[in-house]
């Protein structure tokens, strides 16, 4: 353009040319991630310096973004129904755990911080053993955050939490199963649980939400989601439930009448933003519309209430608890999820195989009872055993499995 030539034709590059806007078509998505250059940061901080920012601010408090990978390996398989990023560049590629290493040496070193913020939609499990593996042996300090798929087991969550990562964003979105599977999650609400509470014993963070208003949903979703809310007060709320938005690219718009919605429309926004004469169904991102097969606002009342209630209760000083500890071969549960009124409760040697067995991950029935080959339980009796933990709600059960949800007494990486 500088030197005068046209870009007519040029993969990427949109123009005006006598009156028309002229698009050479999207560029080829690159593949090598790892021959990208390192960002440059030096004009924020620069005006940082410029504008006075204040020192610890700016070496404490910025999180520099950085990127390991690009697109969604589970938006290749299946794209979540709600979710509208990556738009054409959903194909898969990250940097190699070399590159990544060399690239968080060279940016903090260059901009004197620890902190570090993944760019990534999702992370790619080749990076929990290589990257944050090699991070928990070399103890640099380093505090990430990261976007995750919820079905990370224990170990990965324990390898991620030594490497530094502080903070993830998992894309729970529901704790019911039904709801997970008209999004296409592929996940269901037991595992996301389980993603909630081994975060939390690491001491990791979680930001995430529940999301409203799936075509298909049922009253008898919600009751039994509120159920499990209930019984998972020691851990960390959700930021809020909200209506999912409808965004351009994500299935939900481009299959629109056939999942479930109609008169889809670009939010009013943009007819106060761009001036008339602009199509806005063109060019908008958010899109507002009629549901079909969904509930009313009435019906998620409950669900918000509830979580205002868990909100308010880890704001206070004494957060809500559920550990266990196991002596010998008894099992002891301290449930102080209501913090002014705890309750103790002792179990023998066989609850105590259970309990234990069922915390790493959740067990079926069957897994449960090849755990105790060694033991002399009729089926009765061991469902029994389930059913005294499901009574007081210190497990939960989810299409035939059972997760314990009391965190070991012991903390620890």
């Amino acid at each position: 353009m500088a030197d005068g030539e046209t870009v007519t034709g040029l993969p990427g590059v949109a123009h005006a040319k006598d009156g028309k806007v002229e698009y050479g078509g999207p560029p080829p998505l690159p593949r090598n991630l790892d021959a990208l250059p390192t960002p440059n940061y030096d004009d924020f901080f620069a005006a940082a310096a410029r504008l006075r920012m204040p020192g610890a601010l700016v070496a404490n408090g910025i999180q520099l973004p950085f990127e390991s990978a690009r697109g969604c390996w589970w938006g290749e398989k299946e794209h979540c129904t709600f979710c509208g990023l990556n738009a054409m560049g959903m194909a898969y590629r990250s940097k190699s755990p070399a590159r990544i290493l060399n690239e968080i040496d060279a940016l903090t070193h260059r901009y004197k911080t620890r902190y570090l913020g993944a760019v990534d939609n999702i992370l790619d499990h080749h990076h929990i053993e290589g990257v944050f593996g090699a991070l928990a042996a070399q103890s640099k300090g380093y505090k990430f955050f990261y976007e995750v798929k919820a079905n990370l087991r224990r170990e990965q969550i324990r390898l991620l939490a030594a490497g530094g990562i502080r903070r993830v964003q998992p894309g729970i979105e529901s704790l019911n199963s039904h709801i997970l599977k008209l999004m296409r999650k592929g996940v269901s609400g037991i595992k996301n649980v389980r993603l909630m509470k081994w975060a939390a014993y690491y001491k990791m963070g979680v930001a995430w939400n529940l999301l409203l208003g799936f075509p298909g949903e049922t009253e008898e979703d919600y009751e039994q989601q509120l159920d499990l809310i209930k019984q998972i007060s020691h851990l960390p709320p959700p930021l809020g439930a909200s209506r999912i938005s409808l965004q351009r690219f994500s299935p939900n718009f481009t299959h629109a009448a056939e999942i479930g919605f109609d008169n889809v429309r670009p939010i009013e926004p943009y007819g106060y933003i761009y001036p008339e004469g602009i199509d806005t169904r063109r060019i908008a991102y958010f899109f507002e519309y009629n549901a079909r097969d969904t509930l009313p606002d009435t019906a998620y009342a409950p669900t918000r209430d509830e979580i205002a209630r868990w909100r308010t209760q880890w704001r206070r000083d004494v957060k809500p608890s559920l550990t266990y500890a196991i002596q010998g071969d008894r099992l002891s549960i301290l449930d102080a999820r209501q913090p002014e009124a705890p309750r103790a409760h002792k179990f023998d040697a066989l609850a105590a195989r259970v309990y234990e067995f069922c915390s790493d991950t959740d067990r079926s029935l069957a897994n449960i009872r090849d755990h105790l080959v060694d033991e002399t339980i009729s089926d009765d009796a061991l469902k029994e055993v389930l059913g005294r933990f499901l009574l007081h709600g210190l497990m939960c059960e989810d299409d035939g499995t059972f997760l314990s949800l009391a965190l070991p007494h012991q903390r620890g990486l």
